[in-house]
């Protein structure tokens, strides 16, 4: 290697440069006015944004998909039977016999062919039981209902909420969940339309961080008050915690600043570390 390269490596954000597409740092280079130093900062830091994102979208979806799971347990298995459709008697399984109009919300038909969420989430739960080393303490248990509940894809709670947008039958299948069981899992707000918003952003964001897409253009502080909304309209207790425990915010404030800025700062402020 010629000396010129060899200085060149010794530099982490060139020898950052070689590794990446272009296209992938090209944002970050933006945001830092061409500055390659500043533009690796500024990708470290949305590094260390997307993972507390995803840990806060994790409690989110965890306290999400436990809320509705109690209230559709109780919801099915009080449901009368239908024998027309073979079920004697529903249980509290809500997945893999679900009564109408949950059926119909957790069963459709695209383009002919019929997708199933309990099949979906049993084959995904399935692989996660074979992925379990022998020394797992579950490696040969069987697979269950908090199982499948825990491998369905967050995208399903969006489904089950009530959208204006959706058509006819589906919205009223949507409405009557909401009256019969779902509006129990949000007691300190009870708009169903405001919870299907917040539900599908939070989605939205999720599609985001996993696809590892930047965050440095996105208003992560708003979406970061959205889970603390949908939170608190399931336990005030659960958003407050959340609220003052989830590292984003702070890790918000220490996004890196452009030179020219940090040094203007610095000048005219006399320094900060003798801040308050």
């Amino acid at each position: 290697m010629d000396r010129s390269a060899s200085q060149a490596f010794q530099q982490p954000a060139h020898a950052f440069e070689v590794y990446i597409s272009s296209a992938r740092f090209a944002p970050y280079l933006g945001r830092a006015a061409g500055d390659a130093d500043r533009a690796f900062e500024l990708y470290q830091w949305n590094s260390r944004l997307t993972g507390a994102t995803h840990e806060a979208l994790g409690h989110v979806e965890v306290a999400l998909r436990n809320a509705l799971d109690a209230r559709l347990r109780t919801w099915n298995a009080v449901q009368p039977p239908a024998p027309q459709h073979g079920v004697a008697s529903y249980s509290s399984n809500w997945l893999e016999v679900p009564a109408a109009p949950l059926y119909g919300l957790l069963n459709t038909v695209r383009h002919g062919r019929r997708h199933s969420t309990y099949l979906r989430a049993a084959r995904r739960a399935a692989e996660s039981r074979e992925a379990r080393g022998s020394g797992h303490p579950r490696s040969s248990a069987p697979v269950t209902h908090d199982d499948l509940v825990a491998n369905l894809m967050f995208g399903t709670w969006v489904t089950l909420l009530p959208d204006s947008t959706a058509h006819a039958s589906r919205r009223r299948a949507q409405q009557t969940m909401w009256q019969a069981a779902i509006r129990h899992a949000f007691p300190y707000h009870q708009d169903p339309g405001v919870i299907h918003f917040w539900v599908s952003r939070l989605h939205r964001l999720r599609n985001r961080v996993a696809h590892h897409e930047p965050l440095i253009g996105v208003d992560v502080l708003a979406y970061h008050r959205t889970m603390v909304r949908l939170l608190r309209a399931i336990d005030p207790v659960l958003g407050d915690w959340f609220s003052g425990a989830s590292p984003v915010p702070a890790l918000l404030r220490s996004r890196p600043r452009p030179r020219a800025e940090a040094t203007g700062n610095g000048a005219a402020g006399g320094g900060t570390t003798g801040g308050r």
